[in-house]
């Protein structure tokens, strides 16, 4: 059910990439633009910032790159280690000094170090959290506050962050926010987990306008799920590989279930192993057998098969 993917680097295939344009290549692979970034501040933050986090002078740095690009959203990866981090409480600091600019939309990845005043600021200036509760578990033992984030009336979107710690699915990240949600407290209704991975993250990235959602003038990027009756919204978030009936990018089939094939593929639909519905028209633009396809991904993350991602554990209180 993916339809876009927002982060470093970027490849050709399924999905829509969404990042800045820096390279040649970069119109073509990219769809959509959003000023992204791993690292905003330096790749040695915490040693940069060890005598001030002793006591010592505060450290200056440098304006993070691409930071006059006013006419697109700023993503970047803020925050990140455990809230006792004196370096990750400083970077939070730094950052959301900054969005108080108002100058474009900010979004935070992760800010795993962000307190109740910072989810104060947050909601003020209309900063979107990006949550991949799993990876921040895998990672550090902890995960945002997402009571206090809630209450605070902070918009939040869900990620996968990075398949070594992250869920390998946005549906497997959807059944990890809800966890560790209950193990905080926090009941998420299906409307609003399906709000966190859909609309709020095209907000994150300046991107409402053209994805998340579906309404007239906007990009048709949709899924067909089997609903047996009930809520709508839970129907989508719990879906099995077999009730995805089919999806669309840009208003063209790239998953179509067999029984909707003929009614709905209108290009070559091929089965492939751990894939429940067939993959139409795709193959064939790179050229692909089945066979050399499964072979191609054979040491990548398995297409439906989340036995090897990280666990979605929180730790005893």
């Amino acid at each position: 059910g993916t339809t876009a993917i927002a982060g470093s680097g970027g490849v050709p295939g399924a999905v829509r990439n969404v990042n800045r344009h820096r390279r040649s290549g970069d119109l073509a692979l990219y769809d959509a633009e959003a000023d992204l970034s791993t690292f905003p501040f330096s790749l040695r933050a915490v040693e940069d910032l060890r005598e001030e986090c002793a006591g010592g002078p505060v450290f200056r740095f440098p304006p993070p790159a691409g930071g006059q690009l006013t006419f697109m959203a700023y993503v970047p990866h803020v925050g990140e280690g455990r809230r006792s981090s004196c370096a990750a409480r400083a970077e939070v600091a730094r950052y959301l000094a900054r969005v108080q600019r108002r100058d474009r939309r900010y979004a935070q990845v992760h800010g795993v170090a962000t307190g109740r005043d910072d989810n104060a600021l947050m909601s003020a200036f209309d900063v979107t959290l990006v949550w991949s509760p799993r990876s921040n578990l895998a990672l550090y033992g902890e995960t945002v506050d997402i009571a206090g984030a809630l209450e605070s009336g902070v918009r939040i979107a869900l990620s996968t962050d990075w398949s070594p710690s992250g869920s390998f699915t946005m549906r497997e990240e959807v059944r990890c926010a809800r966890r560790v949600a209950t193990d905080a407290g926090v009941a998420l209704p299906g409307e609003t987990l399906w709000r966190m991975a859909t609309g709020n993250g095209a907000y994150a990235l300046g991107l409402e306008d053209r994805f998340g959602a579906i309404r007239p003038g906007l990009r048709a990027d949709l899924i067909l799920v089997r609903h047996a009756g009930g809520d709508l919204h839970e129907a989508v978030l719990t879906a099995t590989d077999e009730d995805i009936l089919a999806t669309w990018i840009d208003g063209r089939a790239i998953l179509v279930a067999g029984l909707l094939e003929e009614a709905l593929g209108g290009r070559e639909c091929v089965a492939l192993e751990g894939v429940a519905p067939k993959v139409c028209g795709l193959l064939g633009r790179f050229r692909l057998s089945a066979g050399e396809f499964g072979a191609y991904i054979e040491d990548a993350v398995p297409l439906n098969d989340a036995s090897r991602q990280a666990p979605c554990e929180t730790p005893p209180r």
